[in-house]
């Protein structure tokens, strides 16, 4: 999946700088040793793992790439946007990820970088009217410590920053929760290749949220007690759940909590 997405860009970067006959060997390769062996066996893969979002982003941005040249590009591209939508019927049914801002971020970035290649080719929304889409910027909000800037990461990892480049694309389809958030952990910094080519601050308003980020998400079983926007606030974090689903990455840690205050 990795290696299909950057054989994928480099195609779609470099193939007017190419001969002829070296651009059909790169598209040869890019549809025999990548986005075809991935369409062949995606149906396969369980939709909630992290390695679906890996070969469906391979998939999708593979196919993206190829579309002005082979006449299956249409057919996987449209096998790949199922296939993530699967993945993303997976998270919580109220909102969040199922693994938390730790192993749900690696999910993530791949997600985004679908979205973004969606979004060149006018396509985006197939994906961006998921749930899990719409209800990620109240997620991120509320879980993020004014304070530290972190998020609580119960199950495996640590307090972590999560799902920024994700959200900074939903700050590029004019969502101003998501850029709140990207403006708070940083996300808008020109700070690598990805954020520099993206980031159109034209694109981007930032406003505070307008919901209280007092919240409980039920179905992945986190609950967050703030004491509104200020840094010096109330911040506490319980885990209780999810209350049937067996997650990887998130485990049965019930009863956990993260406290701070001043």
């Amino acid at each position: 999946g990795h290696a299909t997405v950057w054989v994928a860009v480099f195609h779609d970067w470099c193939v007017d700088a190419m001969p002829p006959a070296e651009a059909e060997t790169v598209r040869e390769a890019l549809a025999t040793k990548g986005v075809a062996p991935i369409a062949e066996m995606i149906e396969t893969i369980a939709p909630y793992h992290n390695y679906t979002a890996v070969i469906a982003t391979g998939l999708g941005i593979g196919a993206i790439s190829l579309l002005d040249h082979d006449e299956r590009a249409e057919p996987w591209l449209n096998l790949a946007i199922r296939r993530m939508r699967l993945y993303m019927d997976q998270q919580g049914a109220d909102g969040g990820s199922m693994e938390g801002p730790g192993y749900g971020t690696y999910a993530a970035n791949q997600l985004a970088d679908m979205l973004w290649a969606l979004g060149g080719i006018g396509r985006a929304n197939e994906l961006s009217d998921h749930p899990f889409l719409q209800s990620l910027p109240r997620y991120c909000v509320s879980l993020l410590d004014p304070g530290t800037k972190k998020m609580p990461c119960f199950g495996d990892g640590g307090p972590t920053t999560g799902f920024i480049n994700l959200m900074r694309v939903l700050a590029l389809q004019g969502n101003p929760d998501a850029a709140w958030y990207c403006r708070e952990v940083g996300g808008l910094d020109l700070d690598s290749p990805r954020a520099f080519l993206s980031v159109d601050a034209s694109r981007i308003r930032p406003e505070q949220p307008a919901f209280r980020p007092t919240t409980c998400f039920r179905d992945i079983g986190y609950a967050i007690l703030r004491d509104g926007y200020r840094p010096e606030g109330l911040f506490l974090a319980v885990k209780s759940g999810p209350p049937e689903a067996k997650i990887g990455h998130n485990h049965y840690d019930q009863g956990s909590f993260l406290l701070r205050f001043g």
